[in-house]
């Protein structure tokens, strides 16, 4: 396929800066998502303007870390990652109506000032959130995944895992709520040229509430059934660069189901990367611990906001149970370092949850043993409490 722009043009179209390229062609440009790195700024990837393509070295879940040009219009957009034939569409007419193709891929491209994003309204967000769940189903074939998951017919139900809706529930769905008005600046949604509401979302899979410290959903993820290769099975339901109102998705910390997990009642909290890994480990753990989540070790914001409120709730021991490639990654490994830090400056300490090498997932685990499949005895190291309590602090 020929192409009409570089990969200059499409950081140009998205307002970013390059004004240092080194020698073979390559410029830094920070992370759309503000994820911090290991001495807590914000994280760089590279841009190679040789060879249009562009690598990420923090490898989020949920984020595409390389790929061509409209993988990086759809990352600095916060597009879906497999709308290609989408972000193309809009790079071209942006570049033609707006700016001119660059002559030199080296060329330094303007920087435009970024608009100062406004803070969500939760209020407005939960009760849309909310709305459009209550209409939607929940097919046999999502339902049957979560259940083999391990969460129980009170778990999925309380926690409204929905179906993202195929075509004759989606057009009957959408013709209804449109009515209502409420839509409009909610993450995920968007008002076609015909003044229609619609979802941005394409393909066979579920939504994933985030339920906020008071049991508001502030935002969405979407599991994807079968993703393309190299694209996550989990991304934010988000509809920026849709429409005239489409808008990026709130991300923030997920603090369990809303009356299935209770703060109060923890003398620990137990952390781990992603809502629905947290709510199928709350749901699996027979001494009824409450797993919370972020959505992945390098959001240093959602960990923040997390320890904050934790230490309000008086929680002085948080349990990671992160999963375990942190010994093949190094990257996690950095992460990891940098939350136990930000912890600690909250007067919360850390105590890391071990368990079967064999299972990545603190999950899988719980599900294994739930199976009775075979794990090593060795699975938990117990609480800190627990130890301090025996006279022996193992910190």
């Amino acid at each position: 396929m020929s192409w009409d722009f570089t990969i200059s043009d499409v950081l140009q179209v998205c307002g970013i800066s390059c004004a240092q390229i080194s020698r073979k062609g390559e410029a830094r440009v920070p992370c759309p998502r503000a994820v911090k790195n290991s001495k807590g700024k914000t994280a760089m990837f590279d841009v190679n303007l040789e060879k249009n393509n562009f690598k990420c070295f923090q490898e989020c879940e949920g984020c595409v870390s390389k790929g061509g040009m409209l993988d990086l219009y759809n990352l600095l957009m916060d597009r879906p990652f497999d709308d290609r034939k989408g972000a193309r569409k809009e790079i071209i007419s942006k570049l033609g109506c707006d700016v001119h193709p660059t002559q030199s891929r080296k060329k330094a491209v303007e920087e435009k000032p970024a608009a100062q994003e406004p803070k969500p309204d939760v209020e407005k967000l939960n009760k849309a959130y909310r709305m459009f769940l209550n209409a939607l189903p929940l097919y046999d074939k999502h339902r049957q995944n979560l259940s083999k998951r391990g969460l129980s017919d009170e778990f999925i139900s309380k926690g409204l895992y929905r179906s993202v809706p195929e075509t004759g529930d989606r057009n009957k769905v959408l013709k209804e709520l449109n009515k209502c008005g409420l839509f409009k600046g909610v993450p995920g949604f968007y008002t076609d040229k015909y003044g229609h509401l619609q979802i941005a979302a394409f393909a066979s899979g579920f939504f994933v509430p985030y339920f906020n410290a008071e049991g508001k959903i502030t935002g969405m993820q979407i599991r994807y059934d079968k993703p393309k290769e190299g694209y996550p099975k989990y991304v934010w339901f988000s509809s920026i660069g849709y429409g005239v109102d489409g808008c990026a998705a709130f991300i923030s910390a997920f603090y369990g189901i809303p009356g299935l997990s209770d703060i109060s009642q923890s003398s620990a909290v137990y952390v781990t990367e992603g809502a629905l890994k947290a709510a199928i480990s709350t749901c699996l753990d027979k001494n009824h611990h409450l797993f919370v989540a972020i959505a992945g070790v390098n959001c240093y914001a959602q960990w923040e906001e997390l320890c904050e409120h934790l230490k309000k709730k008086k929680i002085k021991i948080i349990v990671d149970a992160f999963d375990n490639d942190r010994t093949v990654n190094e990257h996690v490994e950095r992460a990891l370092k940098k939350l136990y830090s930000i912890a600690e400056s909250y007067g919360i300490r850390m105590q890391h949850l071990s368990w079967d090498a064999s299972y990545k997932g603190i999950d899988d685990f719980l599900l294994g043993v739930t199976t009775r499949k075979k794990c090593s005895k060795r699975a938990f190291i117990p609480p800190m409490q627990r130890r301090e309590k025996n006279g022996k602090n193992n910190r």
